[in-house]
């Protein structure tokens, strides 16, 4: 998925549900929905399925960027930023 440009792209993978929470050790679509939105911020991330530490530091400079406390969770209100950040009703 390397040469797909992700920071305009649409995702291709199913949003997490609305009380989802993602951490460290899930795996599927839900977690490479994720990792294609913190892509598009941070680019060395990989589209894999698997929210491993690379993940976790992901989401924690994300969070950081939002001004929330950093744990690492992807948290309903983290897919919800992201995804208004990607439809481009927030700024950042």
């Amino acid at each position: 998925m390397s040469d797909i440009n992700v920071v305009t792209a649409k995702n291709p993978y199913a949003r997490p549900l609305k009380d989802t929470v993602l951490k460290q050790g899930d795996l599927g679509d839900f977690v490479a929905w994720l990792q294609w939105e913190l892509r598009r911020s941070y680019t060395d991330l990989k589209v894999n399925g698997k929210f491993d530490y690379a993940v976790k530091v992901a989401v924690m400079k994300y969070q950081n960027f939002i001004g929330i406390i950093p744990d690492g969770v992807a948290w309903p209100n983290i897919v919800d930023s992201l995804e208004e950040r990607a439809a481009g009703t927030v700024k950042g």
